[in-house]
């Protein structure tokens, strides 16, 4: 279990790290192509991400539940292959004249990415959560361990691909593919299948489907789709408001980075918000997951303030933009807290659905997909409006909602947490409210 544990972890790692490549490399490439070749609006920019998240909000719940009926080891491996077979269809766009077509076939390659990640991500939660069935405290080691590997391997991704876009251009692309089939090995040849429990039936398609509606499931949804559309906003349109021709007057983060310079920019946040998953990842075990989330909500206030202060700050005055890089990471440190607090608050709900795990944790890829996608793709208008401000701006529409959605869940119980072998299942709960029972089907009074 620990070889296959590991394998998990390492192999999440590289793909993570060619997947976010890929998508940092694909914003540098239409703001090349905006300069040098066609037109390319910051709208299109959200469209072609969103046809990323699109694909795998739609593909990533039949893939949970695929995982569940044949093999979590199988979808696992299939997806880092389909992102190998992406990469190297998007390398070869270097040969295709500028117009319609290409932009037809970039979309094409970012919905083969996103059927990627649609099929690893439930197969691979569902596995870390069926492997630390029973065990509290190593499953908030794994859990942590794994968001690590995963917004590790994005910061390297991040940095990787700015280097390999300003040395070869497209051709950078091809050697992405390198990692897709690492990783692709990792999953096949070192994971191992877990058995199924005894007794445990298989359930059919509109079983499957109403897990997505348990009421804790829905309860977690709105601060899960906020959160993860100011990851797809920023994802989406940062490289290319900061590397694009146009510039908006008394922004210093408009327009003129690298893609060296942006890497290193984005693997630092990225890096210092793995680092507090970990710290996070120690104590989850030992605090309620909503405060958690709440405590991190403040952490988005500052990182918004902090990147709003740097955008109006002129880059000559370095003492004021290091205090502001300073603030901003400090923010970013307490915001990592919400990620493994919802991973963990999905896990706890799949305890009363053994056998539905894959569904359960589908639904981290179906909100984080829907999230993204509808960051990428109202962050458009924003961005093309006032750039770096535009998107700040609706920054903190997105935060207003995480907050009220988390103070909702915050004021219900929490889901059934996962217990050693033999102890009674309960859920943590306020004064005066209905006690958990088994008759209440695995959900929340």
């Amino acid at each position: 279990m620990t070889k296959s544990l590991a394998s998990v972890i390492v192999g999440s790692l590289f793909l993570r790290s060619a997947s976010s490549a890929t998508g940092g490399m694909v914003a540098l490439f239409l703001a090349y192509v905006d300069q040098h070749r066609f037109p390319v609006s910051a709208v299109v920019v959200g469209f072609v991400a969103a046809s990323f998240y699109a694909t795998e909000l739609i593909g990533a719940p039949l893939a949970g539940m695929g995982s569940d009926r044949f093999s979590r080891r199988l979808f696992m491996a299939l997806g880092p292959f389909l992102g190998l077979v992406a990469v190297e269809i998007t390398a070869g766009l270097l040969f295709i004249p500028p117009g319609a077509l290409l932009l037809a076939l970039l979309f094409l390659t970012r919905v083969l990415e996103g059927l990627a990640t649609a099929l690893n991500a439930p197969a691979t939660l569902s596995y870390i959560s069926a492997a630390t069935s029973g065990h509290a405290g190593r499953r908030g080691r794994v859990i942590a361990l794994f968001e690590m590997s995963s917004l590790g391997g994005i910061a390297l991704g991040y940095l990787a691909g700015g280097v390999l876009w300003d040395t070869f251009q497209m051709t950078g692309f091809a050697l992405l593919g390198i990692l897709y089939l690492v990783s692709t090995l990792l999953f096949w040849q070192g994971v191992h299948e877990l058995p199924r429990r005894a007794g445990e039936e298989e359930p059919s398609l509109g079983e499957r489907l109403r897990l997505l509606t348990n009421p804790a499931v829905l309860r977690l949804a709105p601060a899960w789709l906020a959160v993860n559309a100011i990851v797809g906003l920023w994802f989406s349109h940062a490289p290319f408001q900061m590397s694009g021709a146009e510039r908006f007057p008394g922004q210093s983060l408009s327009g003129g980075f690298s893609g060296r310079q942006i890497g290193q920019a984005f693997a630092l946040i990225i890096l210092v918000f793995t680092a507090g998953i970990y710290v996070w990842g120690r104590t989850l075990g030992h605090r309620r997951r909503t405060t958690v989330m709440l405590w991190s909500c403040g952490g988005l206030v500052v990182t918004a303030l902090a990147v709003l202060a740097i955008n109006h700050t002129p880059p000559a005055a370095s003492g004021w933009v290091l205090a502001w890089m300073g603030l901003l990471l400090a923010g970013v440190l307490v915001t990592s807290g919400f990620t493994p607090a919802a991973l963990t608050y999905l896990a706890d709900i799949s305890e009363a659905f053994a056998s539905h795990r894959g569904a359960i944790m589908g639904v981290y890829s179906v909100l984080l997909a829907l999230g993204q996608l509808i960051g990428g793709w109202i962050g458009g208008p924003f961005a093309h409006w006032r750039g770096i401000d535009g998107m700040l701006l609706l920054t903190f529409g997105l935060i207003g909602i995480t907050a009220v959605a988390v103070l909702r869940l915050h004021a219900v119980p929490e889901p059934i947490p996962p217990q050693p072998a033999g102890t009674s299942l309960r859920l943590r709960r306020a004064p005066g409210e209905t006690p958990y029972t088994p008759d209440s089907g695995g959900r929340a009074p």
